[in-house]
């Protein structure tokens, strides 16, 4: 991590009683935060990590915990954080919170070097500069659910504001959520210009091609989209507020088999979506190409090449569960797994069925294989 120059500025309200801000001081705080982190990522030590954090704002949070944890099981061979020549000190209402470019650069055992650059946040708290993630710009003129964005892309997130206002109450019904804490609650998404750093926000280990991203208590996190487009656009916020929803069905609704949890997401999003998906199932079904489902349950160790598979069958199973037993058969499906029940367990208790039935009876729907 290089040293470089450093900065003039005064603080406002503060300095009116207490003189101008020791700047080099700002910078050696925040550098000293920095070579902390650069110190407890190439150890896997996450609560080292989390010492260096801002948790103050929940979802930003619960996303630190979930990046710190997977440091303990894949941490980088190579790590390194560079801030930039100027730090913006805010004033103020605002004082003690700082701003300036960060290069961040990694590598992965046996994967290219990786490097992103993005304006970060630093927060003084007890004396003490901590990390406080991208220093964006904040949408917030619909009510109930603000937006933070890179620079120059407010248009996209105005739109996007505008897509969550219109399928939020939709979703929340088909869940059977209107009672629940969850319409009350102010939602938060994130608009990442780039799928590298949407990636680098969730694990430093992350690489798969992706267009959103939610964990229990985080954000909606989105690849904002070249352009603007409505439908496009509802479709893939519908998707992650899919995730939100079923979240909310119970305390371990994030570990219910991972196509059930698509298959979910997919189902919310399926009134905005354009055109049809079913044929893509059919044609695995016709080819006997269809995937075991336990080959489908668990994201860390889904081979790659099952990823379509987890979102294409989730989507055509849990539609027919839909189907066939309702919504209301379909949530308490859902509500018996995130209370903690297996699979086979939460189908015999909400359908009446084993899930080897109710398997068989969704292949029945599908074309014979091909002989």
């Amino acid at each position: 991590m290089t040293m470089i120059g450093s900065i003039v500025c005064v603080l406002g309200v503060f300095a009116a009683s207490a003189g101008a801000v020791d700047d080099a001081a700002v910078r050696v705080g925040v550098e000293g935060a920095l070579a902390r982190i650069e110190t407890a990522v190439l150890a896997g030590d996450a609560a080292a990590y989390l010492a260096e954090v801002d948790l103050t704002e929940p979802e930003f949070a619960h996303e630190q915990r979930y990046f710190a944890n997977d440091l303990t099981t894949r941490r980088p061979v190579a790590f390194d954080l560079t801030l930039g020549e100027e730090i913006d000190v805010a004033s103020g209402v605002e004082s003690g919170v700082a701003s300036g470019m960060l290069t961040m650069a990694w590598g992965m055992e046996g994967k290219a070097a990786r490097e992103l650059a993005y304006r970060a946040r630093f927060v003084e708290r007890d004396g003490r500069w901590l990390y406080g993630g991208e220093a964006w710009e904040r949408f917030e003129e619909t009510p109930g659910v603000v937006v933070t964005h890179e620079k120059g892309l407010r248009g996209i997130a105005k739109a996007t504001s505008a897509a969550f206002a219109e399928v939020r109450g939709p979703i929340e019904r088909l869940f059977g959520l209107e009672a629940s804490a969850l319409p009350g609650r102010t939602q938060v998404i994130r608009l990442y210009g780039s799928v590298k750093h949407l990636q680098a926000s969730i694990t430093l280990s992350y690489e798969a091609g992706l267009s959103g991203w939610n964990e229990p208590g985080e954000s909606i996190k989105l690849l904002a989209p070249r352009e603007v487009r409505a439908k496009r656009l509802r479709s893939l916020v519908a998707h992650e507020y899919g995730h939100v929803a079923s979240f909310e069905m119970g305390p371990r609704a994030n570990f219910a088999p991972w196509w059930v949890l698509e298959g979910l997401a997919e189902l919310a999003a399926a009134p905005y979506r354009e055109g049809k998906r079913e044929e893509q199932v059919a044609a695995w079904a016709r080819e006997g190409k269809l995937v075991a489902w336990d080959l489908l349950a668990t994201f860390d160790i889904v081979q790659r090449d099952y990823g379509a598979h987890v979102y294409g069958q989730g989507r055509s199973m849990v539609a027919y569960v839909t189907e066939r037993w309702g919504d209301e058969g379909r949530n308490a499906w859902v509500r018996a797994m995130s209370a903690g029940r297996t699979l086979d367990e939460a189908t015999r208790e909400a359908l009446g069925l084993s899930f080897a039935q109710v398997d068989a009876a969704w292949r029945g729907t599908l074309p014979a294989e091909e002989k």
